[in-house]
């Protein structure tokens, strides 16, 4: 919210950098409420739009657009910094490719254009076909016909695919009622909620890197389609 204020300071705002936080804080709960009500994403632009309109409604329209789009942007800037890209998911990923496996991602997210940028930055956007985004498409995960409508996409049936994802509920729940085989990692860094939601869904596989899905491959390829938990460790 810091290089938001700053901007709209400099276009007239008359408010301190707290109580703007404030606002902001209070407009994205609001939205947080609806997006609970319709289980579904809203963009990021959509409640920036939001803020700028209410705090600079005498700016022209052009210009309170152009300063949403820059808050937004400045926001998602800030933020995928603290998501960086493992290197043994950078091995994985081309190990993958390079076993000719097709590849696409499937995130609750509230700004495509970011998730879409964050993996060019990331030097990964090559390995995937398809990306889609919950914010784009209307309907998020665990919803059932996210998963279908990546399914269709990359014009592949439900048996012949896997999901990787680290929520119970979210991944494993959602890929499992589209009829994929479902693999959780657990890699430490979200114990608390695979145990908190563990009744929830229980996955075919768990793994605790991204490495390891290369075993998962191999059993799978085995003939084996996995219906009870196993737990897998990168080498």
């Amino acid at each position: 919210m810091a290089l938001a204020h700053q901007r709209l300071m400099e276009n007239g705002l008359m408010m301190s950098a707290e109580e703007f936080a404030a606002f902001g804080d209070s407009v994205f709960k609001r939205y947080e409420e609806a997006e609970a009500r319709e289980d579904r994403d809203i963009s990021d632009l959509v409640k920036y739009q939001d803020i700028v309109d209410t705090l600079l409604p005498t700016l022209p329209k052009a210009r309170r657009e152009r300063l949403a789009l820059e808050a937004k942007k400045a926001f998602w800037d800030a933020a995928v910094k603290s998501y960086p890209i493992r290197k043994s998911a950078r091995q994985a990923l081309e190990g993958l490719r390079s076993k000719g496996l097709r590849m696409g991602v499937v995130s609750n997210h509230h700004d495509y254009e970011s998730l879409l940028g964050h993996l060019e930055d990331s030097g990964i956007r090559s390995h995937f076909e398809v990306v889609l985004a919950s914010e784009r498409e209307g309907i998020r995960k665990p919803s059932r016909a996210i998963f279908v409508k990546s399914l269709r996409a990359m014009g592949v049936e439900s048996e012949h695919a896997i999901f990787v994802g680290d929520s119970p509920r979210h991944d494993i729940m959602g890929a499992q009622g589209a009829g994929i085989t479902a693999v959780l990692i657990d890699d430490g860094e979200h114990k608390d909620s695979w145990a908190h939601q563990k009744a929830e869904g229980e996955p075919e596989y768990v793994i605790d890197d991204l490495l390891a899905l290369h075993d998962v491959l191999d059993d799978l390829r085995g003939g084996s389609r996995a219906k009870s938990r196993r737990r897998t460790r990168s080498a």
